[in-house]
């Protein structure tokens, strides 16, 4: 699958994976394709996760169907960004919950969501005051662990 965010949607409606799944997956593997490669090649689940669901796993995508939606919210305006993608924003990766897999975007993405991941470590080892993972006008909204975020204007 040449294009994360459509894995990444695939798999977040597979039956049985979700976001927290999705999220063993991720730190198993490092990546969603990682993870559907695992499981394709019989590697033993993750701890925690279904081992029937795992190696259902690669089955279970509906790419084509992913791909349609992909598209259809693409010719709306949005732009998909998921967890393998190098513009998905450092600050997310610091929400204790989990990051969102895949984010649908409107516009471009804030600019204090392009900092570069050792300035935002620096920005969450200062005080907690100080620290900032939102910029003004951004306004994530968290539905089955994607999240939509509105650019300033």
């Amino acid at each position: 699958m040449d294009d994360p965010a459509v894995l990444t949607l695939a798999a977040l409606e597979a039956k049985g994976v979700g976001g927290a799944r999705l999220t063993t997956l991720r730190d198993a593997f490092g990546t969603v394709a990682a993870a559907v490669e695992a499981a394709a090649k019989a590697a033993p689940a993750p701890a925690g996760f279904p081992s029937g669901v795992f190696r259902g796993l690669p089955r279970a995508l509906d790419l084509a169907g992913a791909a349609r939606r992909a598209s259809s919210l693409r010719s709306a305006g949005l732009d998909l960004v998921c967890w393998d993608d190098p513009r998905y924003p450092a600050p997310l990766w610091l929400d204790d919950r989990a990051p969102p897999a895949l984010l649908y975007v409107e516009g471009a993405l804030p600019p204090t969501f392009a900092e570069p991941a050792h300035r935002v470590r620096a920005a969450a080892d200062a005080p907690a005051s100080t620290a900032t993972c939102s910029a003004p006008g951004a306004a994530p909204a968290r539905t089955r662990r994607t999240a939509r975020v509105r650019a300033a204007e």
